[in-house]
């Protein structure tokens, strides 16, 4: 197994996986090139992005070290299981960045919609809580009409 980085994360893929979840030094390698290689082979497909790749590649970091206790000799801790809990949350800073860049702002669905104006085929729905709840009160679902001015024009009637 091997381990290389150019130092420049446009060069490859797997130098911009690296780049992202920091694992750029060789003195202490998280993962190795082929590993890299397949997660991005694995998951480029249904991100489409490096980052959203990288996120699964702290994940992959972070089940490595689900394990690991702290290590205490001589008076000296090596604390090593919050690399663990470190890279869960590198993973979901990458996921967090990896959504700000699918998001594109409000939807437009003007043209969705036959106009800005009261569709007058639609009865306005009239729903309260407990609305059924005295059966004496009769039908409730009863609207008059006159809720728009400019359909009714001169009629006072109640539609059942």
């Amino acid at each position: 197994m091997t381990w290389t980085y150019s130092g420049d994360p446009s060069t490859s893929d797997r130098d911009a996986c690296r780049y992202y979840v920091q694992d750029t030094d060789a003195a202490v390698p998280y993962m190795q090139d082929e590993e890299y290689d397949y997660l991005i082979t694995t998951w480029m497909p249904r991100f489409d992005n490096i980052i959203g790749v990288a996120s699964v590649v702290a994940d992959v970091i972070a089940n490595k070290y689900a394990g690991v206790v702290d290590v205490v000799a001589d008076g000296v801790k090596a604390a090593i299981a919050t690399l663990m809990a470190n890279f869960r949350q590198v993973a979901v800073s990458l996921r967090s960045m990896y959504t700000s860049l699918q998001s594109t702002g409000e939807v437009d669905i003007s043209n969705l919609m036959f106009s800005s104006g009261v569709d007058l085929s639609i009865e306005p729905t009239i729903f309260a809580v407990a609305m059924h709840d005295n059966p004496l009160a009769g039908q409730q679902n009863v609207w008059p009409i006159s809720y728009w001015p400019e359909y009714t024009e001169g009629l006072n009637t109640y539609i059942g």
